[in-house]
């Protein structure tokens, strides 16, 4: 299982080389949005503690 802030770095990958040449602006700032929020959220967790990237997940053997 990937964590939030694995996701959040994913998404901003595929967000940042995505083309944006024919898709709606609403569209493109609501994926921006999303990316921002899942940033966000995955910085809130690792300040509290709660993200150990050097810790196996759950589906991950140990």
């Amino acid at each position: 299982m990937r964590t939030p802030k694995q996701i959040a770095t994913e998404a901003r990958e595929h967000l940042d080389s995505a083309s944006k040449a024919f898709v709606p602006v609403n569209v493109v700032k609501s994926a921006e949005l999303a990316v921002e929020f899942m940033e966000a959220t995955a910085a809130t967790l690792e300040a509290a503690g709660l993200i150990d990237d050097a810790a196996p997940s759950s589906s991950e053997p140990a």
